[in-house]
């Protein structure tokens, strides 16, 4: 039984660690993007990840031509 907590435990603790660890990228990989710092990631700045520029329209919710950090958090989440 204390085996199963420890492993149920250690579990936890990992994937705690991989989701703030997976934020802070996202963070650091959108700063990357926003080349010009404005706030925002328009499809030129998108044309740096393949991944993202083939799916840029369906992740710009507002149709505005450029993805907010909280569309972008999005994409990386579904990522």
């Amino acid at each position: 039984m204390k085996a199963i907590k420890l492993f149920m435990a250690l579990s936890l603790t990992a994937a705690a660690l991989a989701t703030t660890a997976h934020a802070a990228k996202a963070k650091d990989n959108f700063s990357q993007l926003d080349n010009d710092q404005n706030g925002v990631i328009t499809k030129g700045e998108a044309s740096g990840d393949t991944e993202l520029t083939n799916n840029f329209n369906q992740w710009d919710k507002d149709q505005d031509g450029q993805l907010s950090k909280e569309e972008y958090s999005a994409y990386i989440q579904a990522s």
